[in-house]
């Protein structure tokens, strides 16, 4: 649905340079540590940003030749999206959904009815917690039922409650459009991700499904429990996590080798591989 071809686009921090990419229906998740290029990808697809050198195609439209057509499939949350304060949700999502020349009336009402806003339709903005704030971000890029949901960190500041409820309506949503989140929490996504996208100093590492992100790595992660006293022994950056419990320390790990004869190797959920391969990327400058 959208692929990009040879784009460069040269940031203060880094050049980000992707010589292919195919976003397809789905749920893509985009990961990487912070500045590594994740918010710079998704304003380009944003049409917020237009890349230096190369093609971003859209259902095989480009900007030059459809721009308007693009952006009206397009709804996009940018992280720290900044609102009216003094309007309230009902306002906000009017006034958005006439920029974007739609049925104003119809389209706002099922959008409040969809993220529940019905008790804070008249509350103003700047009386609504970070997560509401939030929760209404994600709301006003479903304006139109566009084909391409861009969202930049939509989690953030949301319960255990509401993140659930965000991931079930993006995955309805998922068969017939493509839905590209950056996230920091993979394990949340599990058994919603069709495909991770993993960038890296503005280079595209990793593109495939989780299938494939959680095989063919270089390390194993494995689980057991130790004699706390032995803990100074392990290398801390290849910690996972630790526990204490009675008279035992329970760990999970990365390595070539277990720490221990009593540990044992372990399948890998979908942020240890990301600790594997940014540690391995790391310490070996590829991979």
């Amino acid at each position: 649905m959208i692929e990009l071809n040879k784009v460069k686009y040269r940031h203060p921090d880094f050049l980000l340079n992707i010589d292919h990419l195919y976003l397809s229906r789905g749920i893509t998740l985009l990961v990487g540590r912070n500045g590594a290029g994740k918010t710079t990808l998704l304003k380009l697809l944003a049409t917020a940003l237009f890349p230096n050198e190369g093609e971003i195609r859209y259902l095989n439209h480009t900007v030059k030749e459809a721009l308007p057509l693009i952006r009206s499939c397009i709804g996009y949350m940018p992280t720290g999206l900044q609102m009216y304060e003094e309007m309230t949700p009902y306002k906000l999502l009017s006034y958005l959904a006439e920029l974007k020349g739609l049925d104003s009336r119809e389209e706002v009402e099922a959008v409040i009815e969809r993220f529940q806003f019905q008790p804070l339709r008249n509350v103003k903005i700047k009386e609504l917690s970070q997560g509401q704030h939030q929760r209404l971000g994600i709301a006003q890029a479903f304006l139109g039922d566009p084909l391409f949901l861009l969202l930049d960190e939509a989690l953030n500041y949301l319960d255990i409650h509401e993140r659930k409820k965000i991931i079930s309506e993006l995955a309805r949503e998922s068969e017939r459009k493509a839905i590209i989140v950056s996230t920091h929490e993979l394990n949340e996504w599990e058994y919603a991700a069709d495909e991770i996208v993993w960038i890296d100093e503005g280079m595209l590492c990793f593109h495939g499904t989780p299938a494939r992100w959680t095989k063919d790595l270089p390390w194993s992660v494995w689980s057991g429990t130790m004699d706390p006293e032995l803990l100074p022994n392990l290398n801390p950056d290849r910690i996972l996590s630790l526990r204490l419990e009675g008279q035992q320390a329970i760990i999970r790990s990365i390595g070539p080798e277990p720490p221990a004869d009593s540990f044992v190797d372990v399948p890998p959920n979908l942020e240890d591989a990301y600790y594997i391969r940014r540690w391995t990327r790391e310490k070996n400058g590829r991979f």
